[in-house]
């Protein structure tokens, strides 16, 4: 759409896309804070993507399929950033005195699938979000995967093929 769309917001940042609107990152990953804000270096709207965002030391870093895709440099930029933890758009609450109740208030919804989004407390090793990219490529996309826990040593692979009445042929993968 022409506006920001909102992948996850809460109270410390917001993840989403950029509108076609946007003067200098249209149809970006944004990843923002109330004062600063991430792109990505591509356009990620009506793509299926793998997009890891990481912070440490304050600094944000976008990897999109295994890419490096944004950070750490960010723009400085004011961000309202909603008041509860959401995905799928930005809330804020706010109080109404003349109703004394709180109005509700959402905006900027995501127009899309989100298949899965992963939270983690601390930051992961590079071999880590390797096997975790591995499986979400599998789960998602139909990737094989291979851990190499057998790379040391040869392996043989053997598939048959061929009719019934026929000499079924072997094909066979080394590892050395």
């Amino acid at each position: 759409g022409s506006g920001d769309q909102i992948i996850t917001s809460g109270p410390y940042f917001d993840i989403g896309i950029t509108g076609t609107d946007h003067p200098s990152h249209p149809g970006e990953l944004r990843v923002a804070t109330e004062d600063a804000a991430v792109y990505s270096n591509c356009d990620v709207r009506d793509r299926w993507l793998i997009t890891e965002v990481r912070r440490k030391d304050g600094k944000f870093r976008i990897d999109t399929n295994g890419l490096y895709a944004g950070g750490p440099a960010a723009h400085e930029e004011d961000t309202k950033l909603g008041t509860d933890p959401v995905v799928g758009a930005r809330t804020q609450w706010t109080w109404n005195f003349a109703n004394e109740d709180w109005d509700l208030d959402t905006e900027d919804m995501f127009e899309g699938d989100i298949g899965e989004i992963l939270v983690f407390g601390r930051d992961l090793p590079h071999a880590e979000r390797h096997r975790i990219r591995a499986c979400l490529l599998s789960k998602w996309f139909g990737h094989a995967v291979s851990d190499f826990s057998e790379s040391s040593r040869s392996v043989i692979l053997a598939g048959a093929s061929g009719y019934e009445d026929q000499a079924s042929k072997c094909f066979y993968a080394f590892s050395e």
